[in-house]
């Protein structure tokens, strides 16, 4: 646990700097926590966690779907199919840069289109 807890604490630092709210660092920590012991239901309950903190509660419906797409791109992705890695990976960002998200500020500035073009 002292691993995790030093994880959560460098992410934290990593949202301190970019200027974020330090709230989903426990999230990210905590799912890949759950990940390294294979626990499929709370990794997915902090994914959508970490998702909804960072799009909001009026996005609850984009935080399931963002969920979803980055759950099956792990899951596609350990089975080596990298198109449709690469299908689901296209969708999720397609759907997270619909919200404009405040907790990732500087993807305003990024041409929504360009992420999808270096995706393809």
């Amino acid at each position: 646990m002292q691993f995790y807890y030093k994880v959560k604490e460098k992410l934290a630092e990593v949202e301190i700097i970019l200027g974020y709210q330090t709230r989903i660092a426990l999230h990210q920590m905590q799912w890949w926590r759950h990940f390294r012991h294979k626990q499929k239901l709370p990794i997915l309950r902090h994914i959508f966690l970490q998702h909804l903190k960072a799009v909001g509660l009026i996005n609850l419906v984009t935080a399931m779907k963002l969920t979803y797409f980055l759950m099956e791109i792990g899951r596609v992705h350990k089975q080596r199919a990298l198109e449709t890695t690469k299908h689901n990976a296209i969708r999720y960002w397609q759907e997270l840069l619909k919200t404009k998200p405040l907790q990732y500020p500087y993807l305003g500035r990024v041409n929504a289109s360009k992420i999808i073009e270096i995706l393809r």
